[in-house]
């Protein structure tokens, strides 16, 4: 038992067809389910087949195709526009596609090129922190001798003082820091 849809699918034509031809099976052909759904036998399907055949082969001979309805030059110009629209947008695409490729290629040799410059600066500030360190270390040996030549020089004036002759001639005795200190004057 199969049903109108199921009928209509396995001739090829619409369930409204089918329900048309029902009045024209016996009874014992068609039944009626408990929901209500009719069923047809398999001898109703071969009779509507038969019904249905000659009716189907008619109308599609008197019938042009859906293609033949509209003006062949609307249809195939669309058709050809649309064709000619898609060919455009794939070579579009395609040079798209190039151009995005050539981009990635030049952002790949900015990157390694950016990345060969990072390296060379960091060799360089190493370097400069290394310099820097050394002149730090060299500044810091010339105050150390600055200081040494200071107070050699300092002694050696101090000693050239004390032996010195003053204004008349006789050494004046050294003074203490008390007596510098409270001096009058």
């Amino acid at each position: 038992m199969k049903t109108i849809r199921q009928v209509a699918d396995e001739i090829g034509v619409s369930k409204q067809a089918v329900s048309k031809r029902l009045s024209q099976l016996s009874p014992t052909e068609v039944t009626t389910n408990e929901k209500g759904v009719k069923l047809i036998s398999i001898e109703g399907v071969r009779v509507l087949s038969e019904l249905i055949a000659p009716t189907k082969n008619l109308l599609s001979l008197t019938k042009p195709p859906i293609k033949e309805k509209l003006p062949p030059t609307i249809g195939d110009e669309v058709v050809e526009l649309l064709r000619d629209s898609i060919v455009a947008l794939q070579k579009q695409l395609q040079i798209k596609d190039e151009q995005i490729a050539i981009k990635d290629k030049q952002i790949e040799t900015e990157r390694t090129h950016n990345r060969e410059q990072t390296e060379k600066l960091s060799e360089q500030a190493e370097r400069i922190i290394d310099l820097a360190t050394q002149l730090a270390e060299l500044n810091r040996n010339n105050q150390l001798l600055l200081g040494i030549e200071q107070s050699r020089t300092n002694s050696v004036l101090s000693v050239n003082n004390e032996s010195a002759p003053h204004d008349n001639g006789e050494q004046k005795p050294k003074e203490s820091f008390l007596r510098k200190l409270f001096k009058r004057t």
